[in-house]
């Protein structure tokens, strides 16, 4: 079977059709698993386990099939999704975006939030926002894996100084007395005040 994305949906499905005995090969555009956002360290020891629970992986594969997306004045960004300001007014005026079809991860807790805050400022003028650190991020596989807040890339990206904290799953008392030993734990938070900053 072969799955289109190696993100969150791509990954949960092709995961269980992996556990029901089908040989699954997941096809990303990305050069990692995981979607967007996720941090590195996270993504690579999730490739080695869901690899050994018999997943494949092509991945950095640019040639795929692409949708055209026809709409009168909606302008879309490099990546084919549809741009919007930050009240989620597209390039239309009058017509709104949010969920996946507009920047940031694809799920349904996001899209929900971006359409309450979409429909507050259209019903009352008041400017709302939504703060993408404190949307949750979790990918139902076996073992989870799950984030929240700033990858380390992007803390890079940024110029952020941070610390890093890391705590091996194999160290946890109730994770050894049900052998899901494998994984971490691993917190950044900023160098110099203590906030935390991510958590995956």
């Amino acid at each position: 079977m072969v799955v289109i994305g190696a993100g969150v949906i791509g990954l949960e499905l092709g995961s269980v059709w992996s556990r029901l005995g089908a040989e699954v090969t997941c096809v990303e555009f990305l050069s990692h698993i995981g979607g967007i956002g996720i941090d590195m360290d996270v993504s690579n020891a999730f490739q080695k386990l869901l690899t050994k629970q018999g997943l494949k992986f092509k991945l950095d594969t640019k040639d795929m099939v692409e949708l055209e997306w026809v709409a009168y004045d909606i302008k879309l960004n490099s990546r084919g999704r549809i741009d919007v300001d930050k009240n989620f007014q597209t390039s239309c005026k009058g017509i709104y975006a949010i969920g996946d079809c507009i920047q940031g991860p694809m799920l349904a807790h996001k899209a929900e939030d971006e359409g309450i805050i979409c429909v507050e400022n259209i019903a009352t003028g008041r400017k709302p926002h939504i703060d993408y650190n404190c949307v949750p991020n979790v990918i139902y596989t076996h073992p989870e894996v799950a984030w929240i807040g700033k990858s380390e890339e992007q803390l890079k990206q940024e110029g952020v100084k941070y610390r890093i904290g890391k705590f091996p799953m194999s160290a946890n008392s109730r994770a050894k007395t049900v052998n899901e030993i494998d994984g971490f734990v691993k917190v950044l938070s900023n160098d110099r005040t203590d906030r935390i900053l991510g958590v995956h």
